[in-house]
Formats: structure tokens, C-alpha cells, sequence
């Protein structure tokens, strides 16, 4: 079974490094934690969304830019810090009959109220 973090779990963690403003403007409340963590190592994070209903994505994603190892880095990351990823993948997208990327998508079990 998979574990989910409640809101209340997401306000409590720790997180030991502020970003400046221009940085976080805009960030999703509740994927925050998760991606100043993926920053704090390193990881160059290019979008996020915390999902649901009225939000870009159907369930918590981060995007990133890296190379093919990147991806494995992120996860290794993610999984230290025990955050609940539910799938890693590198994709590209198509933009005028072209494949633009690729970028990395880490995403995450759905946040619970």
C-alpha cells in the first residue's frame, strides 16, 4: 500500500533552505517541500503542479532537466527522503511535428485532505 501525505504532514517538514521568492512564486503550496528538495540536491526542477482538480495534472508532478542519469539521481533523492513517488519519466513532447526534449516527470501519490 502506498503511503499518502496529508497537508498537515506537508506543512511539518523540514525544510532547512529558503528559495528565494522570485523562485517559488507560483509553486503549488503542497508540491513545495517536495521540490525545494529535489533543489537543495541539486536537481534543476523546471515545473510542478500538486494535482488535482482545477490544477495542470491529474496527480503531484515536478518536471526536470538533466541528462539520462539525472533521472535516476532525482529518484534516489526522492526515495531518501522518503517522499511517495509513483512513477519516473523521460519524455518528449511534439511541438509542430517536431520531438522537443527530453525532460524528465517524476510524479507522486495524490495528496489526501
Amino acid at each position: 500500500m502506498t503511503k499518502t501525505n496529508t497537508a498537515d504532514e506537508i506543512e511539518t517538514m523540514d525544510l532547512t533552505r529558503e528559495l528565494p521568492t522570485e523562485e517559488i512564486d507560483g509553486i503549488d503550496n503542497l508540491i513545495l517541500p517536495y521540490v525545494d528538495i529535489l533543489r537543495k540536491e541539486g536537481i534543476e526542477t523546471v515545473q510542478s503542479c500538486q494535482g488535482g482538480e482545477g490544477h495542470a495534472y491529474p496527480v503531484p508532478t515536478i518536471e526536470f532537466d538533466g541528462e539520462a542519469s539525472e533521472g535516476w539521481r532525482a529518484l534516489a533523492i526522492a526515495l531518501q527522503h522518503q517522499l511517495p513517488v509513483y512513477d519516473l519519466n523521460r519524455k518528449w513532447s511534439i511541438e509542430n511535428f517536431v520531438p522537443v526534449g527530453p525532460i524528465w516527470e517524476m510524479t507522486f501519490t495524490p495528496f489526501s485532505d
